[in-house]
């Protein structure tokens, strides 16, 4: 039996890997799409800082910016909060008026 273990480690590995890969079905975090008024955007560059600033937050996996709706579309793990998001915004030199 210790011969077997010895020879055949990859069995093990795998045996590891689906136990690793239902455990993470489970742990998977829930996500969240955010919608944020900014004010004080001119230019597509005003666009592209704010968008910088948002993607600097742990747990943000996208950050879209329109100049011209003066909109930032976030997508987010659950656990960030508006507050968060508020903060990278002002970071950035801008207000955000609402969050939905």
């Amino acid at each position: 039996m210790l011969a077997a273990w010895a020879w055949e480690p990859e069995l093990w590995l795998w045996n590891d890997y689906q136990k690793i890969k239902k455990l993470k079905i489970h742990m998977e975090v829930k996500k969240m799409k955010k919608k944020i008024t900014v004010e004080g955007m001119h230019c597509a560059s005003c666009a592209t800082n704010i968008e910088r600033s948002l993607k600097k937050i742990s747990g943000v996996e996208s950050a879209k910016v329109s100049m011209m709706t003066r909109k930032a579309i976030i997508e987010a793990d659950e656990k960030v909060t508006d507050e968060e998001l508020k903060k990278a915004v002002a970071r950035a030199g801008y207000k955000a008026i609402s969050i939905e």
